[in-house]
């Protein structure tokens, strides 16, 4: 936003010069200088501050593929160092199997899970 005070104030201060000095004269020629002039320096301005807001477009876009990219190796490097829930699941693997008895009260649920519905 302070980018562009200056710029506004600059073009306001030198409308404001003009517009003074055209008064003091009656002359329609150079009311037309005034306001051509007027109009050269709004144009040069408007490049201005798309020149500024260009070079701010910039400068996010490379933080922003900064951060991207940081994040990015960030996960790579996560994802190279072994994982603990996968070392628990190998440990696990290896373990045998133990049989639980099912209490007799959960012998019809069981059998439910387990055989395959009639048709």
């Amino acid at each position: 936003m302070l980018k562009y005070f200056l710029g506004i104030l600059i073009i306001q201060a030198a409308t404001v010069a003009m517009t003074l000095a055209a008064i003091k004269s009656d002359d329609q020629e150079l009311w037309l200088a005034v306001f051509l002039l007027a109009m050269i320096l709004g144009l040069v301005t408007a490049f201005w501050f798309v020149s500024i807001a260009s070079h701010a477009k910039k400068d996010a876009l490379a933080n922003a593929k900064d951060e991207f990219s940081r994040e990015r190796e960030k996960l790579r490097v996560n994802a190279k160092r072994p994982d603990l829930s996968a070392k628990v699941m190998k440990k696990s693997a290896k373990r045998p199997i133990v049989h639980m008895p099912v209490p007799a009260s959960n012998w019809a649920r069981v059998l439910l899970v387990l055989l395959p519905p009639a048709h």
